[in-house]
C-alpha cells in the first residue's frame, strides 16, 4: 500500500479575500519544514495566478500524540462526533454513510499505524483487534449526514477526480464509550478514512 502523506492541509475561509491554511507536518517530515512550505507557497501562487500571494504568518507548534495505557477517570456513555469535512468510509467497495462506530475505529487504527510506521519510526505492530471488538458495543443512535461530492484537479497530470463523503454528525451511546476518548482526540489531529490527503475525514 502507498504510505500516507506526512502532512495535513486544512483550509478555513476567513472572508472574501483571506484564507487560513493550516499545514500539519507529521513525524520526520518536520525536518523538511522549510522545503515543504516553500513548495506549498509556489503551488498556491500558481493555482490562484496572483503574484501578490504571500504567507503572512507561520506558527510552528510541535506536539507528540500517542496512544497510552493510562485510564481515564471521567466516565461517560453518550457523545457525538462531528465530521467537519466529509468522511469517506469504504465498505464493500462503496463509500457509504451506513457505517458503524467500529468502522470509524478500524479506519483510525489503519491510518494511525501507517503514519506511526512510515513517519514516526514506530515499528512495533499494534494489535487493536480487542479495541475493535469493544467498539462493536458502541451504537450510533442518530445520524445527521449529508452526501457531498467534490471535484478535485491534480496539478501534475491535470486529471479531475470525483470525491465523495458524508458531512454532518452522529450521536453515539455505549456503556464504555469513555474508553475511546483518547482515540477520538488523536483522530482529530490526523483525520480518518479515504482522501485524507485532500482534507477529508476531519472530526
Amino acid at each position: 500500500a502507498t504510505p500516507p502523506k506526512p502532512y495535513l492541509i486544512r483550509v478555513n475561509s476567513l472572508d472574501d479575500y483571506n484564507l487560513e491554511i493550516t499545514i500539519s507536518l507529521i513525524g520526520t517530515a518536520i525536518n523538511q519544514e522549510e522545503f515543504i512550505f516553500e513548495k506549498f507557497e509556489n503551488v498556491v501562487k500558481k493555482l490562484i495566478n496572483k503574484s501578490n500571494f504571500s504567507i503572512i504568518n507561520i506558527n510552528n507548534k510541535s506536539e507528540t500524540i500517542k496512544i497510552t495505557e493510562k485510564s481515564n477517570k471521567e466516565k461517560f456513555n453518550k457523545g457525538e462526533i462531528i465530521f467537519i469535512t466529509p468522511i469517506a468510509i469504504n465498505i464493500g467497495g462503496k463509500i457509504t454513510g451506513d457505517f458503524e462506530f467500529k468502522d470509524i475505529i478500524k479506519r483510525f487504527f489503519e491510518r494511525y499505524t501507517a503514519i506511526a510506521y512510515n513517519w514516526c519510526n514506530e515499528k512495533e505492530v499494534i494489535d487493536y483487534r480487542n479495541v475493535i471488538e469493544a467498539a462493536e458495543n458502541i451504537n450510533i443512535v442518530k445520524r445527521e449526514l449529508k452526501l457531498e461530492k467534490i471535484l478535485r484537479k491534480t496539478g501534475r497530470s491535470n486529471s479531475t477526480y470525483l470525491l465523495m463523503g458524508f458531512k454532518g454528525k452522529i450521536e453515539i451511546e455505549g456503556e464504555e464509550l469513555w474508553r475511546f476518548k483518547e482515540i477520538i482526540e488523536i483522530a482529530e489531529n490526523i483525520n480518518i478514512g479515504k482522501y485524507t490527503d485532500w482534507g477529508f475525514g476531519e472530526i
